[in-house]
């Protein structure tokens, strides 16, 4: 029998409650590794857990305003910082979820339409706009090789043949700006081009290690024939493009400017040679009687003009023995001239 704790009549009353803890059996600790019965988990109280989990996952005031402060720093728009309380104030975790997967749905949206909108006429616009460009720059007809003027043109033809760029291009400003800078920045690239083309025809051959080739401006004998260079810049061209007597006077033309200045100025000093051709050309037969020369007349200078360029070229570089130049001899025998007074459509197609 279990004995009774002992009493004494000098505890005080008050002090029962202490006289009843200090005798009552002690809980003996489980040992390490025991599982819990299911007794004693059907008796814990969840309402502490419940009442947390009803809270969510929201965090305190400091928390926001850090989070809303660095999506400012990051220059979030102002309706998607708004969306911050909202994502925070979620109170279940399937909530949280749920917003978390439709703003990766609403970014995988973004970038499809990224993908699907803007290359679909910007590629097809480069593809397309090379040919536009050279045949604008090798043009018998071109007159003007940078500037507003050639800008246009390729433009027009550009919205005239559409290329699959969207019809509300007109009145796009945004897109328009973009088919612009396309134009310019591939208008840029093509005279660069053409410069390096017009290099390798006054160079040697590349030495057999490889080296960059020397400029032998003085060697004439080892430059191209104009035939050669004329079919290697042509090659810039759309297809079907053809080698003319009087595609090889304006390359013969350009190589001739080039030979004086290859610098940065080579486009302006084209430019300056052409003007003082036509200028000359449209010059007064008579400066007593002052008449001007018809249009049938200045088309003739132009033509002498030219084919005494294309000669002079013929006979100045590569080597004299090189048979490739007799391939204007087996070409039509139109004059080597120009036709028109500056690269309008037709010149712009070849």
């Amino acid at each position: 029998m279990a004995s009774s704790p002992p009493t004494s009549p000098t505890l005080n009353a008050r002090s029962d409650d202490l006289r009843s803890m200090m005798f009552a059996s002690s809980p003996v600790r489980p040992l390490a590794g025991t599982r819990r019965t299911r007794n004693e988990i059907d008796e814990d109280d969840d309402s502490a857990l419940l009442n947390l989990s009803s809270r969510g996952f929201g965090a305190n005031a400091n928390d926001l305003a850090a989070v809303k402060a660095y999506a400012t720093r990051k220059k979030l728009k102002v309706e998607h910082i708004a969306d911050i309380d909202l994502f925070f104030s979620a109170n279940t975790p399937q909530l949280h979820e749920g917003l978390l997967f439709v703003n990766q749905l609403l970014a995988v949206q973004k970038i499809d339409n990224v993908v699907t909108t803007q290359p679909l006429y910007l590629i097809v616009l480069k593809v397309n706009i090379d040919s536009i460009i050279y045949g604008a720059l090798l043009s018998p007809s071109a007159r003007r090789y940078k500037g507003d003027e050639l800008y246009k043109t390729v433009l027009g033809l550009v919205l005239t043949r559409r290329f699959d760029i969207p019809n509300n291009i007109d009145n796009d400003a945004a897109m328009k700006r973009k088919v612009a800078t396309v134009i310019k920045t591939l208008g840029t690239e093509a005279r660069s081009q053409i410069k390096k083309d017009l290099a390798k025809g006054v160079h040697v051959k590349a030495s057999k290690d490889n080296k960059d080739p020397k400029p032998t401006m003085d060697n004439a004998a080892s430059h191209q024939p104009l035939v050669v260079l004329a079919e290697n810049i042509a090659r810039h061209c759309a297809d079907g493009f053809q080698v003319t007597p009087e595609f090889c006077a304006r390359v013969a033309l350009m190589r001739r400017v080039y030979m004086k200045d290859n610098s940065d100025e080579f486009w302006n000093s084209l430019e300056d040679e052409l003007n003082f051709i036509y200028a000359t050309a449209t010059a007064e037969l008579d400066p007593v009687t002052r008449l001007k020369p018809t249009a049938t007349e200045v088309a003739k200078r132009v033509t002498k003009t030219f084919r005494f360029i294309l000669d002079k070229d013929r006979k100045t570089h590569g080597d004299p023995k090189d048979k490739a130049n007799d391939a204007l001899e087996a070409m039509s025998t139109q004059p080597a001239g120009v036709s028109g007074e500056g690269g309008g459509e037709d010149s712009a197609e070849a």
